[in-house]
Protein backbone atom coordinates (compact mmCIF):
# COMPACT_ATOMS: atom_id res chain seq x y z
CA UNK A 1 0.00 0.00 0.00
CA UNK A 2 2.90 2.22 0.95
CA UNK A 3 4.53 1.50 -2.19
CA UNK A 4 1.54 2.69 -4.03
CA UNK A 5 1.01 6.01 -2.28
CA UNK A 6 4.53 6.70 -3.24
CA UNK A 7 3.89 5.71 -6.66
CA UNK A 8 1.28 8.09 -7.25
CA UNK A 9 3.62 11.14 -5.41
CA UNK A 10 6.46 10.69 -8.04
CA UNK A 11 3.56 10.76 -11.09
CA UNK A 12 1.93 13.91 -9.42
CA UNK A 13 5.24 15.57 -8.88
CA UNK A 14 6.90 14.31 -13.06
CA UNK A 15 3.14 15.23 -14.19
CA UNK A 16 3.46 18.58 -12.24
CA UNK A 17 6.84 19.77 -12.86
CA UNK A 18 7.11 22.24 -16.83
CA UNK A 19 10.54 21.43 -18.09
CA UNK A 20 11.82 24.92 -19.66
CA UNK A 21 14.07 23.91 -22.64
CA UNK A 22 16.29 26.32 -23.47
CA UNK A 23 16.55 27.39 -27.34
CA UNK A 24 19.30 24.97 -27.75
CA UNK A 25 17.67 22.33 -26.72
CA UNK A 26 14.73 22.84 -28.50
CA UNK A 27 16.63 23.77 -31.58
CA UNK A 28 17.99 20.68 -31.33
CA UNK A 29 15.00 18.26 -30.89
CA UNK A 30 13.90 20.30 -33.90
CA UNK A 31 16.81 19.41 -36.15
CA UNK A 32 16.90 15.86 -34.45
CA UNK A 33 13.26 14.94 -35.28
CA UNK A 34 13.78 16.27 -38.85
CA UNK A 35 17.10 13.67 -39.37
CA UNK A 36 14.90 10.97 -38.32
CA UNK A 37 12.53 11.90 -40.64
CA UNK A 38 14.67 11.81 -43.48
CA UNK A 39 17.38 9.23 -42.80
CA UNK A 40 15.43 7.13 -40.69
CA UNK A 41 17.96 7.04 -37.82
CA UNK A 42 18.85 8.85 -34.99
CA UNK A 43 21.38 11.55 -34.85
CA UNK A 44 23.66 11.95 -31.55
CA UNK A 45 26.03 13.88 -30.19
CA UNK A 46 29.58 12.45 -31.28
CA UNK A 47 31.52 11.38 -28.19
CA UNK A 48 33.44 12.37 -25.97
CA UNK A 49 33.65 15.81 -26.75
CA UNK A 50 30.52 16.80 -29.21
CA UNK A 51 28.72 19.44 -28.41
CA UNK A 52 24.65 19.71 -29.71
CA UNK A 53 25.24 23.33 -31.38
CA UNK A 54 28.03 20.81 -33.51
CA UNK A 55 25.40 18.06 -33.80
CA UNK A 56 23.16 20.86 -35.40
CA UNK A 57 25.31 22.29 -38.06
CA UNK A 58 26.28 18.90 -38.89
CA UNK A 59 22.47 17.89 -39.61
CA UNK A 60 21.74 21.20 -41.38
CA UNK A 61 24.49 20.22 -43.56
CA UNK A 62 23.32 16.49 -43.86
CA UNK A 63 19.68 17.91 -44.94
CA UNK A 64 20.99 20.61 -47.34
CA UNK A 65 22.97 17.97 -49.16
CA UNK A 66 20.35 15.48 -48.80
CA UNK A 67 23.01 12.78 -48.20
CA UNK A 68 23.40 10.91 -44.39
CA UNK A 69 26.84 12.03 -43.97
CA UNK A 70 26.60 12.63 -40.28
CA UNK A 71 29.23 10.37 -39.03
CA UNK A 72 31.45 11.80 -41.79
CA UNK A 73 31.07 15.07 -40.39
CA UNK A 74 31.38 14.44 -36.94
CA UNK A 75 34.02 12.42 -36.37
CA UNK A 76 36.32 12.89 -39.70
CA UNK A 77 39.65 11.81 -39.58
CA UNK A 78 39.04 9.45 -36.57
CA UNK A 79 36.34 7.35 -38.90
CA UNK A 80 38.44 7.11 -41.46
CA UNK A 81 41.39 5.84 -38.97
CA UNK A 82 39.17 3.36 -37.84
CA UNK A 83 37.94 2.17 -41.58
CA UNK A 84 41.50 1.99 -43.01
CA UNK A 85 42.85 -1.28 -43.88
CA UNK A 86 46.40 -2.06 -43.03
Amino acid sequence: MAEKNLSNEVEKIISSSKTVLSKEDREFEKYCKLFEQKFKRHAYIAEPSGTKEQTVKAIKICLAKNKDVLDQLLYGEKLEEKNRVY
